[in-house]
């Protein structure tokens, strides 16, 4: 995969890449690796793929492929880690799976459907 860049920072994979283009196609702004909890430079912090900033709450984004997201124990708990974080500033926890960002119109429906 050659070197590609969402908002300055290197992508982390080619699904989180064809959410970034979904959000941008449908002109919704958003912020890319947003950290939480102290992010990646406190031991505990989580980093959001995407926060999607929607009226009344913003939506919290995580893009779950195989690589990344692959111990469904520390993801389970990453999950309740960021919902309970989050409740009253932003929406509900969004997750698109690998298979729905496999491809830039795979992650475009993924986006319509899920995010509002």
């Amino acid at each position: 995969m050659p070197d590609m860049y969402i908002q300055g920072i290197k992508v982390g994979s080619l699904n989180e890449y064809n959410v970034a283009s979904a959000l941008e196609k449908m002109r919704m702004q958003f912020q890319y690796q947003y950290p939480i909890l102290g992010g990646h430079w406190v031991r505990g912090g989580q980093v959001l793929d995407f926060l999607v900033d929607r009226q009344p709450l913003p939506v919290p984004v995580l893009v779950q492929g195989e690589y990344w997201h692959s111990n469904p124990a520390t993801e389970a708990f990453r999950e309740i880690e960021i919902s309970n974080y989050g409740k009253g500033y932003w929406d509900d926890l969004v997750k698109i799976t690998e298979e729905e960002s496999a491809t830039f119109e795979s992650a475009f429906e993924a986006v319509r459907k899920k995010i509002r």
